[in-house]
């Protein structure tokens, strides 16, 4: 727990009590998940069906480690605003206690590694083996069209992508990396009153229409 501008701080008896109640916690968390989900680094990508962690929040398994409620109020939810950008954090699941402790420790200094140069770098790297010009990251996306290319239920999708620029490319797959608010008016235009709250019908997402 962080402490500027203390001098030979120490936390209080309560505190003491919760940190070690946290931390065992955490290597059990940091078990299960080695057991169920086994990966070679911690990572919010990893996923078991089998895992229960999954589906227990993390306030429920703190309680079940005797973990206080002023712990959870004035020490996680507090440093962890940043983290997620958000203040209501009781289903944030179990599982992620283990990334959590590892992104910002309790217990010790946290320190962080980054790139040398910017962002920019970064991109470019990931991009290395697109085609020329195919990343755009300076126009947002106006309206996606799917249009059958033929008359069957089952038909696959020409899937035409309008962008702010007022271009238009076709693709056969699309993945929406956005809230569903944003997604529905991409799909189905700007509502307004009533109608704003009731989804637009689209097709049953399968392999060969490209709605998965």
């Amino acid at each position: 727990v962080f402490a500027h501008n203390r001098e030979n701080w120490s936390p209080e008896p309560w505190l003491e009590n919760d940190l070690k109640r946290w931390k065992k916690m955490c290597n059990f968390v940091k078990r299960v998940n080695g057991i169920l989900q086994p990966a070679s680094s911690p990572s919010l990508y990893r996923m078991s069906y089998f895992n229960p962690l999954n589906l227990i929040p993390l306030r429920t398994l703190c309680r079940l480690f005797s973990i206080s409620d002023r712990f959870w109020n004035f020490v996680f939810v507090p440093v962890h605003t940043s983290t997620f950008l958000e203040v209501e954090m009781g289903s944030v699941p179990a599982v992620m206690a283990e990334l959590l402790d590892d992104i910002v420790p309790f217990n010790t200094v946290p320190r962080m590694k980054t790139w040398k140069t910017n962002a920019n770098d970064v991109i470019e790297r990931m991009t290395a083996d697109f085609p020329e010009g195919s990343c755009k990251t300076s126009c947002a996306v106006e309206k996606v069209e799917y249009i059958p290319q033929f008359g069957t239920a089952d038909a696959p999708f020409d899937i035409k992508v309008h962008d702010e620029d007022g271009n238009i490319e076709t693709f056969d797959g699309a993945i929406f990396a956005c809230s569903a608010v944003a997604m529905n008016q991409i799909l189905h235009g700007k509502l307004s009153g009533s109608a704003a709250r009731i989804p637009g019908q689209v097709a049953i997402p399968n392999e060969k229409n490209g709605l998965n």
